[in-house]
């Protein structure tokens, strides 16, 4: 259940306005509450630097009404630590495409966030509304996927489909009926050898609009370093990627 969602933005780009809407959407859906990270650089008043930024909260607060949304907007911490020390109370992350959320915050990536506190939900770039319709989950029998689903359940629950897909020769039949259990609308694809390159190809094919990754992956995928499968998947904007530690 995500009760708690927080959304790291900077109000100064241009991609904020959507990023904001997939995350009301999102909070709505869940019935969660909503915390509007913002990542814009403050100047010496404290206010922020865009003059935009003002009609830009106006917005965020006319977009709470119309969802229905318990939400606020508050100005994230100025140092990497406590920006990740914050997120640690989430349920649940949203975050923008790319190496970082914001170009005033280089030393933040959303694999870092998802590596040390909450699962991080990578949007895609454009897109009318938030992914999980149709989901794609590379699996393999171990923690870091065992992990994955349960951070994952709330939009595994409400998909239109579930597409599992094994990373190894194992069967894939107990964690398959432990999802229809669920009400999971879920099957299963054939097993692939080279995950690096094989899942944004299959995600196209199938239509997958998210991916959902366990950071802890294979044995091979070591901490603190983004896996190259992670990071090629970030790369390829029509997919949103959901990363959980």
């Amino acid at each position: 259940m995500v009760v708690d969602l927080i959304v790291c933005l900077d109000s100064t780009t241009l991609d904020a306005p959507a990023l904001l809407a997939k995350a009301v959407s999102r909070a709505a859906v869940c019935r969660a509450r909503l915390c509007v990270l913002d990542l814009c650089a403050p100047d010496a008043l404290g206010m922020a630097s865009s003059p935009t930024s003002l009609e830009f909260v106006e917005d965020m607060r006319a977009a709470f009404r119309l969802g229905g949304v318990d939400g606020h907007h508050e100005m994230a911490p100025a140092d990497p630590a406590g920006l990740l020390e914050r997120t640690l109370s989430a349920d649940l992350v949203i975050a923008g495409r790319g190496a970082a959320t914001s170009p005033h915050r280089s030393g933040i990536s959303a694999p870092a966030l998802g590596a040390l506190g909450p699962p991080v939900l990578i949007e895609a770039d454009g897109g009318a509304g938030p992914a999980g319709r149709r989901i794609l989950f590379p699996w393999r029998a171990d923690r870091a996927c065992t992990r994955a689903i349960h951070d994952a359940m709330p939009l595994l629950e409400t998909a239109d489909e579930v597409v599992l897909v094994p990373l190894d020769d194992g069967s894939p039949a107990t964690v398959m009926r432990r999802l229809a259990g669920r009400g999971v609308r879920v099957r299963a694809e054939a097993s692939v050898d080279d995950a690096d390159s094989a899942l944004a190809p299959l995600a196209r094919r199938v239509g997958a609009d998210l991916i959902v990754v366990g950071l802890g992956g294979p044995a091979r995928w070591r901490a603190p370093a983004v896996p190259t499968l992670v990071a090629r998947l970030i790369d390829d904007s029509s997919t949103a990627l959901l990363v959980s530690r």
